[in-house]
């Protein structure tokens, strides 16, 4: 029952990794690698149904050594599209195993899933001898073998009783084949992978997305930067809104689309999006958007908003000097205050006398 359970969470770790289930999509050769071990590695490139690369994998076979006693690894590894690990599968009838063969617990499964995920992990810059306490020995029970413990300083890094096929795995998982599915990845980027990227729900694609575009593509990917900035993720959102060039933020349509978004931003954002129409001319529809939140926003984002203002007095329509002037008269100390303030900057001391200051 237990290596039932076992068998079961090793496949559904990749179910559960962020991206949508496997449903066997082409495949193609993407690279080869040598690893550590000796042994070549064959990485494969998944296509989904429309063609459009998904995710890469491999199925790999190495030896694995422990001082003298050495046994085969056998697992299918996946990676999504920038290198970072996913999840992994083995053959229900060859599962991994610890010292003296003993087969994985469904937690030793779970553990591994989360240190091969782990790109931080200090099995990066140690040796598989600097994880073992060779004082303390351990020996097998079914072949001759003799082999250290492990040192407790990095038990929280390795499968307890797997140090050396931890190593091994870590090392195959983040190694040399990261950096290559990205720079394959990189030679595939087109319209519709870039696209995809930008509508994924896997984060990552998004910051890469980004991250790719050049100041002139930006205005053709905007529909989908504009989903991101209105998502739920308020890191994307203030990534997108920073990385915008001033072109953007400068034309009508889109400018009024992003101010569009303002009221659901997160603070953050939206002090962000003020700054960033600081910089350029706003219209005069963009200003009537952004007065209905006057009454919203905190002292900084008015301070800034008076800014905007002052910077295009020729925009401001009645309908904004009307916001302005409800918030004047409010009981909101505060924003009574910065309003005052506001008609100032736009030259309207006279209304200031005739409705605020009378």
């Amino acid at each position: 029952m237990i290596k039932t359970r076992a068998m079961l969470l090793a496949f559904l770790i990749f179910a559960s990794s962020g991206l949508p289930a496997i449903q066997e999509p082409s495949k193609e050769t993407a690279f080869e690698i040598q690893a550590q071990t000796g042994v070549q590695i064959l990485v494969e490139l998944r296509r989904n149904d429309q063609r459009i690369p998904d995710h890469y994998t491999s199925h790999i076979l190495t030896p694995v050594c422990a001082d003298s006693l050495c046994y085969l690894v056998e697992i299918d590894i996946q990676w999504d599209l920038l290198g970072n690990y996913l999840g992994y599968q083995v053959p229900a009838d060859r599962p991994l195993t610890k010292f003296d063969h003993e087969p994985f617990s469904a937690d030793d499964y779970a553990k591994l899933h989360k240190i091969l995920g782990d790109k931080h992990s200090l099995l990066a810059d140690n040796n598989v001898a600097d994880l073992i306490d060779h004082q303390t020995q351990l020996v097998s029970s079914q072949v001759d073998a003799i082999t250290g413990a492990t040192k407790k300083s990095v038990e929280r890094a390795i499968v307890g009783g797997a140090v050396y096929s931890t190593f091994t795995l870590w090392h195959i998982v983040n190694g040399e084949i990261r950096q290559k599915t990205l720079t394959h990845t990189k030679n595939l980027l087109n319209d519709e992978l870039l696209k995809s990227f930008l509508n994924s729900t896997h984060y990552p694609y998004h910051y890469f997305a980004i991250d790719a575009l050049s100041p002139d593509l930006f205005v053709s990917y905007m529909p989908e930067v504009l989903g991101l900035i209105g998502h739920n993720n308020v890191f994307i959102a203030r990534y997108a809104l920073g990385k915008l060039p001033p072109s953007v933020w400068e034309g009508a349509l889109w400018q009024g689309e992003l101010i569009g978004l303002y009221h659901r931003l997160d603070y953050k954002s939206q002090s962000l999006l003020l700054d960033k129409l600081a910089m350029v001319g706003v219209s005069s529809a963009s200003m009537d958007t952004l007065a209905t939140q006057l009454d919203k926003m905190s002292a900084d984002q008015l301070e800034k908003m008076q800014l905007l203002l002052m910077n295009n007095k020729n925009e401001v329509s009645r309908h904004t000097l009307n916001q302005i002037i409800a918030l004047a008269k409010s009981d909101n100390e505060t924003g009574a205050l910065r309003a005052q303030g506001m008609l100032k900057a736009i030259g309207q001391q006279a209304i200031l006398q005739e409705h605020i200051l009378k």
